[in-house]
């Protein structure tokens, strides 16, 4: 299967979750085949991560989502935009989600990311894209360090 962002061609995709209060990456999990749909990629680890959190901490915890994560099962571990969030909520949470596409834009400045990986699933019976994954893994903690040390910022959701 492949990417019609791509022209056809075989892509992977990966789930990356950002903190809303502090500019930290939470998870990293993929690749996934890029026909996989966002909230099956969710459901494989995720949720059920999410709901052992809430356990802790007493039901007090959600993540922010966008709204191709739009399901019924998942509403319980998600807090998803809609019309009856008071202003500030509303305002909360699009800062979050535009500082997640911030970091998604950073990760696509790196070309080797077009790149073909031709020979990554040859040998790998498992078709788990180790060699890309271990690249978007480099350039997540290179971000990730240049986030720390104040060279990229994120928007910021307390101007």
């Amino acid at each position: 299967m492949g990417s019609h962002k791509e022209g056809w061609n075989a892509c992977v995709d990966y789930e990356i979750g950002m903190y809303a209060h502090k500019n930290k990456i939470a998870w990293l999990n993929g690749p996934f085949p890029s026909g996989t749909n966002d909230k099956d990629v969710f459901r494989s680890k995720m949720k059920a991560a999410i709901e052992e959190k809430q356990l802790e901490r007493g039901n007090s915890f959600c993540v922010i989502a966008d709204d191709g994560y739009v399901d019924r099962e998942l509403l319980s571990v998600l807090s998803l935009r809609n019309e009856l969030d008071p202003p500030e909520i509303a305002y909360y949470k699009d800062c979050a989600l535009s500082r997640h596409e911030t970091f998604n834009g950073m990760t696509k400045t790196y070309r080797i990311l077009k790149a073909n990986f031709r020979q990554d699933r040859g040998w790998n019976p498992d078709y788990k894209f180790p060699r890309h994954q271990a690249v978007v893994e480099a350039i997540c903690v290179t971000l990730q360090y240049e986030l720390d040390f104040g060279i990229k910022t994120l928007f910021d959701p307390y101007p």
